[in-house]
């Protein structure tokens, strides 16, 4: 773990580094201010004043004697978090918040010349570009490396998005940054282009009714009926019809069910008779018992609740396995310092809230140290030199 000033320094963003435009290398590196808690980018080294800032990009803390600071918008993570995953509704927010960003970079004579997914931070639908204005030799034109970000941000669905095709015309020089402006402003949010559905025709056919068919032909004899003791009657009731109506347009009035059913039942009612029980339902019954005693015995017990803060640790690489250590822990945690807590990747529990400095351990690699604010709700990424 490296400091600079006030600030923490946890780990390089950008493996490799930027050239500047001397040709020296400079390391961007995600910190964050001890005083205040806040996420910082420090790039370095550079000298004097970073210049002005523009809405969209990250702003600038200060300058120190030997590097730049800009600050990382609460709750914003990083864009690349949601690629593949981003819906159509947000990419389209990202698109028009970065070209929003580029118009603001080009009235201020400036220009990124690095852009790329992992330069973005994001926190719902709104976009923040990094590094916007330093003195690093241009790797690929601004509208190029906006296309690419989204491309690689939407994933698969890329192809299916209505407005990459303005995009990808966007990065081929074939609209300016006015008329793609325009065009996504006006752009529905879809998924993917509307397929046109089939069309379908149901014809529905239904019996005719006894109103009907009695004008027209005649009702099925009736099946005959079982005598029994239940009697069904079958009344009917006569329709008056208007003055002036003609009879065949009237409905036939329903007929009235009534069913009479006599109070003794027509069958001989058996009583049932004692009997003793077997030998082999009383053993079958103490069967049942020792079943249902065993499974209560052995039904896994619910773990007591843990009291604390859970804080997911990941590693980068993603298949390294360490071990994390306690070095520094807040007022009246009760956490053994220099002591193995937990192994990672994996959930972590911490007693209190507070600032941590632990370190992480895996064979083969240096020990790294981590100052770690808990809670931290979206976790943590270790990665390891």
């Amino acid at each position: 773990m490296d400091s600079l000033g006030p600030y923490v320094l946890h780990a390089p963003i950008l493996p490799g580094g930027l050239l500047d435009t001397e040709g020296r290398v400079l390391e961007a590196w995600l910190g964050r201010d001890s005083r205040t808690g806040i996420g910082v980018v420090v790039y370095r080294p550079l000298e004097g004043e970073p210049p002005e800032a523009v809405a969209g990009m990250l702003p600038w803390l200060e300058g120190l004697e030997s590097a730049w600071i800009a600050e990382i918008p609460v709750a914003a993570v990083e864009a690349t978090r949601f690629q593949g995953t981003a819906d159509p509704k947000r990419l389209l927010a990202w698109a028009r918040g970065l070209l929003e960003t580029l118009g603001r970079l080009q009235e201020a004579g400036l220009s990124h010349g690095n852009i790329s997914a992992e330069r973005l931070w994001v926190r719902g639908p709104r976009i923040w570009l990094e590094g916007a204005g330093l003195p690093v030799q241009p790797v690929k034109p601004d509208p190029q490396g906006v296309v690419e970000a989204l491309r690689q941000l939407a994933g698969e669905s890329w192809s299916h998005l209505l407005f990459s095709t303005e995009l990808e015309a966007f990065a081929q020089g074939k609209l300016s940054l006015e008329e793609v402006r325009e065009r996504l402003a006006g752009e529905p949010v879809a998924e993917a282009e509307a397929e046109s559905p089939a069309i379908l025709q149901a014809v529905l056919e239904e019996e005719p009714t006894l109103a009907v068919r009695s004008t027209e032909e005649p009702p099925p004899p009736s099946a005959p009926v079982p005598k029994s003791k239940s009697q069904l009657r079958v009344e009917s009731q006569p329709v008056r019809l208007p003055e002036g109506s003609p009879e065949e347009e009237m409905p036939v009035a329903p007929r009235r069910i009534r069913i009479e059913d006599p109070l003794e039942p027509s069958f001989p009612v058996i009583e049932p008779q004692p009997h003793r029980r077997s030998l082999l339902h009383y053993l079958g019954v103490l069967l049942l018992v020792v079943a249902v005693g065993l499974a209560v015995w052995l039904w896994p017990r619910p773990q007591p609740v843990v009291s604390g803060y859970v804080v997911e640790f990941r590693l980068d690489p993603p298949e390294a396995k360490g071990r994390i250590e306690i070095l520094e822990a807040p007022p009246g945690s009760t956490m053994e310092k220099g002591r193995t807590i937990a192994e990672v990747p994996g959930p972590v529990q911490f007693d209190k809230a507070g600032a941590y400095r632990v370190r992480i351990r895996v064979d083969g690699r240096e020990p790294k140290e981590v100052l770690l604010d808990v809670p931290t709700p979206g976790g943590v990424t270790i990665r390891l030199q």
